[in-house]
């Protein structure tokens, strides 16, 4: 626009910029004519130039001519005069210097604005068509991303099924296993209860055997100390009956303080206080007594339980007497060791170790003969003998002999 149109046709024009820009958007409003969006009809006066002078924008041009096809607030003439300067037909300067449309005729003008609006809707029709082949495309991709999508969730929902699927196997077999274990523990449990069962029977029979021994040798010994008794009333009777027939008195030995001598008697050693009479200290014990002698049934012991039974008779006699004789120099104690004289090849000689004598049994004598000629010829003196053999131990018993277990002194050996 070269001229400055007429102040009334600067005024309607100006008026009419003013009502679109208070309609249009922000966003859609150029910055420089942001500050026009809320300016009153009667302050335009100042900015009707600045405010005509925008038509010279074609991208406002346009935006104007779109407001026009539609719904407007402006009066017929001011959007026909708008419209004018917007379309710009031949001669529109001029007409709008007359401050009337141009002398083109009605049918032109409207020709015209329906080309014009038949371009538009191309245009919008056109953009159309990119904007729904963009979706189009978005759409396509979409349908491939959710496609991907679907068959990595499937895929990880199978490595999802394999995991589970094993998971389910490895319960299976733990269950399994605990069911076994719980088994095997089962049985465990019963063979424990059954072994403290039978050791439980076990050391009640040993001990019912162990109280048995004692009764027997208390038995013995009160049959001994009877019998004894009985032997002395005898030899009283016999006495007597004698000086009744007239038969010479014996003379009795007397001792230097002129009182007769009675027959020499042996009593069993007592049991210290606090001990068993089979405990391994008990016969320690004994062994510290005065003068006393300790017997030792050789075999009976090498052969008892935890003894030397695996070995040789010859080794078991060395082991036997090793033992025996560390054990004489720790109670100084006077030791003989008795054993079977039919087992002894001939040749073997009758070894001799400190103070340990080894004593062999004759031709057509036991072992237990010999161990109880020994305990007569040591009388008076005390003397221990160690065996398991109960009747070597109730014949021991007879004769005042303190009887020990081969076990006891087995522990003694070890």
């Amino acid at each position: 626009m070269t001229e400055r149109p007429p102040p009334d046709v600067e005024q309607a024009l100006a008026r009419s910029v003013a009502a679109f820009l208070r309609s249009a958007p922000m966003q859609q409003i150029p910055p420089r004519l942001r500050r026009f969006k809320g300016i009153r009809p009667k302050g335009l006066g100042p900015h009707r130039a600045e405010l005509v002078g925008v038509l010279e924008d074609e991208v406002l041009r346009r935006q104007l001519l779109e407001w026009l096809d539609g719904r407007t607030p402006l009066a017929r003439s001011d959007a026909d005069l708008l419209r004018l300067a917007v379309e710009r037909p031949e001669g529109w300067s001029e007409a709008l210097g007359a401050g009337s449309m141009p002398t083109t005729s009605r049918e032109d003008a409207k020709v015209v604005r329906l080309e014009a609006a038949l371009e538009r809707e191309q245009e919008r029709a056109r953009r159309a068509k990119t904007e729904a082949a963009r979706a189009k495309e978005d759409a396509r991709r979409a349908k491939e991303e959710a496609r991907r999508t679907v068959t990595e969730e499937r895929s990880k929902a199978g490595e999802l099924y394999k995991e589970v699927t094993r998971l389910d196997r490895e319960q299976t077999a733990a269950r399994r296993e605990s069911k076994a274990a719980a088994v095997v523990a089962s049985r465990a449990e019963r063979a424990r209860e059954r072994a403290e069962r039978r050791e439980r029977t076990s050391v009640a029979k040993a001990q019912a055997e162990r109280d048995a021994a004692v009764r027997e040798l208390r038995s013995a010994r009160r049959e001994a100390a009877a019998a004894l008794t009985r032997v002395e009333r005898l030899e009283a009777g016999a006495q007597a009956q004698a000086s009744r027939i007239g038969a010479p008195k014996a003379k009795k030995k007397t001792t230097r303080a002129g009182k007769p001598k009675g027959p020499a008697r042996r009593a069993p050693l007592p049991v210290p206080k606090g001990r068993f009479e089979d405990d391994p200290e008990t016969l320690l014990g004994w062994l510290g007594a005065p003068d006393v002698a300790l017997l030792v049934d050789g075999y009976n012991v090498t052969k008892a339980e935890g003894g030397f039974r695996e070995l040789s008779l010859e080794l078991q006699r060395d082991r036997l007497l090793e033992g025996v004789s560390a054990l004489q120099l720790k109670t100084k104690v006077s030791a003989i060791i008795v054993f079977d004289g039919s087992t002894v090849p001939p040749g073997i000689g009758r070894p001799r170790k400190r103070r340990v004598k080894v004593v062999y049994s004759e031709e057509g004598e036991t072992a237990d003969d010999r161990i109880v000629a020994l305990i007569e010829e040591l009388a008076p003196h005390p003397v221990v003998l160690t065996t398991n053999d109960r009747e070597l131990q109730r014949r021991a018993g007879v004769l005042g002999a303190t009887v020990a277990t081969s076990n006891q002194l087995l522990a003694l050996l070890r």
